[in-house]
């Protein structure tokens, strides 16, 4: 048997923990290297993912009150104050969850994030231009909403 068909039956009977060719104090390193470099990666993909879910549901809120009011007006029926004073509401806090997740992304992202010639860069100052329209003015929006819930009238 040559050299090179030894070493693939040896990495085909080699756990998956290491690696062939290595002796054991090199296979330490290797995994002392391996698990903190795994650990960052898993690491890395549940706050992908815990901002993934925040932006999905942040727009399944969004489009819930949209289809509720859709739904009440296509049966012919009056949309209540209440009812629209929710959905600025939750359009505003959805666009709120949504770059605050954004933020988590790019900030997790590192300095290669900021440039230009990256998306992510981008999509972070849409995301930020679209937060400061007027449709967002957090105050405004916020004290309607509170006065129409205690029965007052939205200024």
């Amino acid at each position: 048997m040559d050299d090179d068909a030894a070493d693939a039956t040896e990495a085909a009977d080699a756990p998956a923990h290491r690696l062939p060719g290595l002796d054991e104090t090199e296979q330490q390193c290797w995994r002392d290297f391996r698990e903190p470099a795994t650990q960052l990666c898993e690491g890395i993909n549940r706050r992908l993912l815990a901002r993934h879910a925040e932006i999905a549901a942040s727009r399944d809120q969004l489009l819930d009150a949209i289809s509720r009011l859709f739904d009440v007006a296509q049966a012919g029926e009056v949309i209540s104050c209440d009812e629209r004073s929710l959905l600025p509401r939750n359009q505003l806090r959805c666009a709120q969850r949504a770059v605050a997740a954004v933020d988590a992304i790019f900030a997790g992202s590192g300095g290669n994030a900021a440039c230009k010639s990256n998306p992510l860069q981008r999509f972070w100052r849409d995301a930020h231009v679209g937060l400061g329209h007027a449709v967002h003015l957090s105050d405004m929006i916020y004290q309607s909403s509170a006065l129409t819930a205690m029965g007052g009238q939205a200024p």
